[in-house]
Parts: C-alpha cells; sequence; structure tokens
C-alpha cells in the first residue's frame, strides 16, 4: 500500500506561522515610533506609548 506523501510536516509550517505572527508587531512598532517623532514627541514620551500599545504581544504567550 502507498503512503500519502501530500501532507506537510507541522515543521515546515509552525515557523511560518510564527513569523507571520510576528509581522504585524514589527510593522506597528516601525510605525508608530515614525509617527511619533514626526509629531515631535519626545522619545520618553515614545517609548512609553509604544510599550503600552505593544502590550498585547508582550502578553500574548500569558
Amino acid at each position: 500500500m502507498k503512503e500519502n506523501t501530500t501532507t506537510s510536516s507541522p515543521l515546515k509550517w509552525i515557523p511560518t506561522a510564527y513569523f507571520a505572527m510576528g509581522l504585524p508587531f514589527i510593522v506597528l512598532s516601525l510605525v508608530s515610533v515614525l509617527m511619533y517623532q514626526d509629531l515631535g514627541v519626545s522619545k520618553t514620551q515614545i517609548t512609553f506609548w509604544l510599550s503600552l500599545i505593544t502590550l498585547p504581544w508582550t502578553l500574548k504567550p500569558i
């Protein structure tokens, strides 16, 4: 009997899924910093607000 070789191993799609989940986090972080800098916000305030914006991604594993 011939085995079905068309199924993919989870080792192939799991890293891709984690990479795809990280992309919005990176984009949001970069765009937020650039936006706040263009608005003239101090670096201290940028750090504070960006930490609040990215808090859901930080707490996601919990």
